[in-house]
């Protein structure tokens, strides 16, 4: 029960703070100019969840089009975060050309020894994202990533998918 409650609280928050604007810097993930990017550059946050007695890591990608886009929208998701999650510490922001090829595979949404959120554009305005979290036993990580998945179904036209680990 304490398990469900921990990720309920987190769940609902992600939720709360996306639905309100208060996760301005996910949705830029998911948004920028029209056309196709040919030369990515990722984004990488990394943040720290303390709740109940247990820290739970969360890692969001998103493929951005330039430096400059992709250091603002970062730039603007760290403020938010810290500001609407008083149990969250930013521990990387981070633009990048290339990541490491087991990041690399959260785009080709290919299973990894985790359960993670994809995103994939359904339009030219949105941003394709991965959503990550460290911390909980396989069947918690499936139910948060169940419940991130159906909250943000509400403002992201793409689809949205969790990838499930394979048995390792």
């Amino acid at each position: 029960m304490y398990k469900l409650i921990v990720i309920a609280l987190l769940a609902g928050g992600l939720y709360y703070s996306y639905e309100n604007g208060h996760l301005e810097g996910l949705g830029d993930f998911m948004s920028a100019d029209s056309g196709e990017i040919q030369n990515p550059v990722y984004a990488r946050l990394s943040v720290d969840i303390r709740a109940e007695g247990r820290e739970i890591e969360g890692i969001a990608f998103g493929r951005m089009r330039s430096q400059a886009e992709c250091e603002q929208r970062t730039q603007q998701e760290m403020r938010d975060m810290i500001r609407q999650c008083p149990q969250c510490e930013v521990s990387e922001a981070t633009c990048t050309d290339s990541l490491a090829a087991r990041e690399l595979a959260y785009f080709e949404q290919r299973p990894t020894h985790l359960t993670y959120l994809y995103g994939s554009p359904g339009s030219r305005d949105e941003r394709e994202f991965a959503m990550i979290f460290w911390g909980l036993t396989v069947d918690e990580a499936r139910m948060l990533c169940a419940m991130v998945e159906q909250g943000l179904s509400r403002e992201y036209s793409g689809e949205l998918s969790c990838i499930r680990e394979h048995d390792v």
